[in-house]
């Protein structure tokens, strides 16, 4: 199997591809924060819940990237599964949430 090189991985096409897919991701779970946001915390506080809620997102997101990077670094294979593993987590901490609160209520 050949693999691509980094002109073909770096071309216009993937990049605006790229930011296409990031685009429609951030567009979802940003309306998805604000509206939990404002459906959990009183209009008081909301500004201070916004912010922290950001705040504890983009350093998480720094951490994982800076993360996932080293290990790329190191084996790419790893950083795979590292990836897949975490998104695997975090959707069944999703899942299981969702069927506590049904349970419950």
């Amino acid at each position: 199997m050949r693999r691509a090189s980094s002109n073909q991985l770096a071309s216009p096409v993937n990049c605006t591809r790229t930011r296409g897919l990031w685009a429609i991701a951030t567009s979802a779970t940003n309306s998805i924060a604000k509206a939990m946001i404002a459906a959990i915390v009183p209009r008081a506080q909301r500004g201070r819940a916004y912010g922290l809620y950001y705040l504890v997102f983009g350093v998480a997101w720094w951490a994982g990237s800076l993360l996932l990077g080293a290990l790329y670094d190191r084996s790419p294979a790893l950083a795979g599964v590292v990836a897949t593993a975490a998104l695997l987590l975090g959707a069944a901490t999703v899942m299981w949430s969702g069927m506590r609160d049904t349970r419950q209520g």
